[in-house]
């Protein structure tokens, strides 16, 4: 309804598979979670929000190599492939895993670094 605040919904069903409202309200309520864009989604904010973390404390071509993961994860997402975005976010999760524990938090890594 224009102008008011008003909602209606209108569900279609077929004559020969009738469902109650109990299931439509159900299947509605599945639905929905498809409506929220994979970089919504909080496994997917979660490991770019860490993956951000790390790029912050990298220098030269390991922080290059993670943006460059990271970009590709973020353009798996854009296309919204639920097919794609596990694998992708598995690799990326491998990455930042391997980062955080060979490099980032391993002061003996650092070749700047003595006691």
């Amino acid at each position: 309804m224009p102008g008011s605040s008003q909602r209606q919904r209108i569900v279609i069903q077929s004559a020969d598979k009738h469902m109650s409202d109990a299931e439509v309200q159900r299947r509605l309520e599945e639905l929905a979670s498809l409506k929220i864009h994979p970089r919504e989604q909080t496994a997917n904010r979660t490991l770019l929000a860490r993956a951000e973390r790390v790029y912050q404390v990298l220098r030269g071509d390991e922080r290059q190599h993670l943006a460059n993961e990271i970009l590709l994860f973020e353009q798996v997402l854009e296309q919204q492939d639920a097919r794609l975005i596990p694998p992708a976010r598995a690799r990326l999760t491998q990455e930042v895993d391997a980062l955080e524990r060979y490099s980032v938090f391993d002061r003996a890594y650092d070749p700047g670094y003595s006691e």
